[in-house]
């Protein structure tokens, strides 16, 4: 397998690319599919589909247990890394350019095509904070306390990572005047 065989992207990085769970990569495609390889043989171990426009970036969990897509259909997709079946659709504002998971896979961070960026709750797919600015990619730092930004003035911005239960904190005052129904009320942290 070589970068770019048969008109897939394909991502090299270390956490696309996780040696300790497994000698597997993911690919990205703008033909709407994930793709998983075996990194020795080349041989393609599993296609993922369900996204409706070409997909922009796929990257492993930190654990290789899971895989985070992100696509111009304006979507971020959770997916089962050893079965493929999809477990979670997050609908964004806008096509999404790059997400990620955090260091201890409970977030996600993404950029979209507007330059924002934004953290999302892995399980619930909550948005917990977006981040305007004019960015072009983001990722958490391996202890996940930092988050760097690229930005299209070329400059790179690096801030604290908020803590959980300010993310929380801030979701919170975001939804209290919404009409939720009881049980969205705890799925987005309001009870």
């Amino acid at each position: 397998m070589r970068s770019g065989q048969n008109g897939y992207s394909i991502s090299w990085s270390i956490i696309n690319f996780p040696l300790r769970y497994g000698k597997r990569v993911v690919s990205a495609s703008w033909d709407e599919s994930i793709r998983i390889w075996d990194a020795e043989t080349g041989k393609e171990l599993n296609v993922l589909e369900g996204h409706t426009d070409g997909v922009n970036s796929a990257s492993f969990s930190p654990d290789g247990k899971k895989i985070v897509s992100a696509s111009y259909d304006r979507t971020i997709r959770i997916w089962d890394a050893e079965t493929g079946k999809e477990q979670k659709v997050v609908y964004a504002h806008d096509i999404v350019c790059s997400a990620s998971f955090s260091p201890d896979g409970k977030h996600i961070i993404s950029v979209s095509a507007d330059s924002t960026a934004s953290i999302w709750d892995a399980e619930t797919g909550m948005e917990l904070r977006k981040f305007d600015g004019s960015y072009t990619s983001a990722a958490f730092s391996p202890d996940g306390k930092k988050i760097a930004f690229g930005s299209t003035d070329g400059t790179i911005l690096i801030w604290d990572n908020p803590s959980l239960q300010q993310l929380i904190d801030d979701a919170r005052e975001r939804f209290k005047d919404y009409p939720l129904t009881p049980e969205e009320r705890r799925k987005y942290y309001l009870e």
